[in-house]
Formats: structure tokens, C-alpha cells, sequence
């Protein structure tokens, strides 16, 4: 009962640190949403306006570098902040996470690279396959800023992504969520648990499910030891009893015979 109990205040310890950082990461997630939707419609403004292939090519190649751009200023700020981290280390922390956030980095390109250049292949014979590429390199790069958010650093983001395209009148933060007045504070026990957070948070139950199995399978294995070794020690006992009422019948025997 006492395991039990510690298993179930360990869980109910997890889901608490995994709501506590659900509203940093629902703030994350929409500040990326609403830079993609700035950049999809300034980049359905300009194809309506543009003449030519050549024009439409260039409005898609726009928005793409406009998202690798942000790619590449959240990749430098995330290093910066680790790289910052070593000079405070504590004795919980790893020295190793500049140098993984750089491979990381390095392999998501050459990643994107495979993946666009293998699609620009694929349609070698159609007239469309150039912007198939550049969308598969801007669709990568928003899911890039979503993926580079789960790496820790400064507590005051969203990030201030700039140079964005020109939108006319539109001149606010494309990475900061638009609000009207001022927004409530999330709140201490949310229930919409991003994806990231539950996949966090099976794990941890599936890790306390583990242990707690092991724990019983071993109490388990040593009731049943006991309980061996306490039937051994009655048959023994039995066995003397036997030996002692068998002997005294000898004896008895002898006596009566004199």
C-alpha cells in the first residue's frame, strides 16, 4: 500500500510540472501558427498580383526564406542561451547540449536538403517541380521552429522573429500571438496538454507502471520464499515428531517384552 501510494504521488508530481509548462508551450506553438498564417497571406497577396511563373516562383521563394530566416535567428538565440548555460552549470547539468543543438542543426539540413532535392527529382519532368521544392523547404522550416522551441532558452519568448515580407499596414511581431486587452494568465491546472506534454507524460506513467510491476513481482517472489521456507521448517518438524513417536513404540515394546 505504501508503494502504491508513493507511485501514485509521483504521477500526480509529473502531471503537475507538465501543466505548469503547458501555457509556455501553447504560447510557443500559436506564436509559430500565427507567423506561418502572416506568411501564407502575404504570399497568397503576391501571387494574385504577380504575371508570370517566373513572378509566382518568386513569391513562393519569399516566403520560404522568410521562414529559414526565423529558422536560423531562433537556432542562434537557442545556442547562444546553452552555450551561455556552461558558465553556470549546476551539478544536475549537462556540458554536452551546445555541441547536440549544433549536430541537430546540421542534420535537420541535411535533412531538408534530401527530402526537397529527392521531391524536385521525383517531378523532373513537370513544370511545377521547382515550387514543389521551395514549399517543401518552407513547410520543413515551419515545422523546424516548432521543433527548436522544445530546446531550453530565454524565459521571455516567443522570439522576435523580423524581416519578415512586407504585409501594407500589418506591422506587428509576426512570432508574437495578437491579443486584444490583456490576456489572462494560464491557467495553474490546464487540461489541453499539448501532444509533446502527453507523450512526456505516458512515458513517465509507463516508467512508474514498470517499477511498480518490479516492485510487486519482487514482494511477490519474497512472500512466496517465506512461505516455502515456513512449510520446509513444519515438515521438518513433522519429521522429528514422527522420529520421537517412533522411537518411544520401540521402547515401549522392549519394556513390555521384560
Amino acid at each position: 500500500m505504501t508503494i502504491k501510494a508513493a507511485v501514485a504521488g509521483a504521477m500526480l508530481a509529473v502531471m503537475g510540472m507538465a501543466y505548469a509548462d503547458v501555457g509556455r508551450e501553447q504560447s510557443l506553438q500559436e506564436a509559430v501558427r500565427q507567423f506561418a498564417e502572416k506568411l501564407e497571406a502575404q504570399s497568397h497577396i503576391c501571387l494574385k498580383t504577380s504575371g508570370t511563373r517566373f513572378d509566382s516562383e518568386q513569391c513562393l521563394k519569399t516566403k520560404e526564406q522568410a521562414a529559414t530566416d526565423a529558422v536560423n535567428r531562433k537556432y542562434q538565440v537557442k545556442l547562444s542561451y546553452a552555450q551561455d548555460g556552461l558558465k553556470s552549470m549546476g551539478p544536475l547539468d549537462s556540458d554536452k547540449v551546445p555541441a547536440m543543438l549544433q549536430t541537430s542543426q546540421v542534420q535537420w539540413q541535411q535533412y531538408v536538403k534530401a527530402e526537397c532535392d529527392g521531391l524536385y527529382e521525383q517531378s523532373f519532368a513537370g513544370s511545377a517541380r521547382g515550387a514543389e521544392a521551395v514549399e517543401c523547404r518552407y513547410r520543413l522550416a515551419i515545422q523546424r521552429l516548432s521543433s527548436l522551441d522544445q530546446w531550453y532558452g530565454d524565459p521571455s519568448e516567443p522570439l522576435s522573429l523580423t524581416n519578415t515580407p512586407s504585409s501594407g499596414t500589418n506591422t506587428s511581431d509576426p512570432l508574437q500571438p495578437s491579443v486584444t486587452g490583456t490576456p489572462d494568465p494560464p491557467p495553474p491546472c490546464a487540461t489541453n496538454i499539448s501532444n509533446i506534454q502527453l507523450k512526456k507524460i505516458n512515458k513517465k506513467l509507463d516508467d512508474f507502471s514498470i517499477t511498480f510491476q518490479k516492485l510487486e513481482q519482487n514482494q511477490t517472489k519474497a512472500l512466496q520464499a517465506q512461505q516455502a521456507q515456513y512449510v520446509a521448517q513444519l515438515a521438518a518438524q513433522q519429521a522429528q515428531y514422527a522420529a520421537q513417536i517412533a522411537a518411544n513404540q520401540y521402547l515401549s515394546q522392549i519394556l513390555n517384552k521384560k
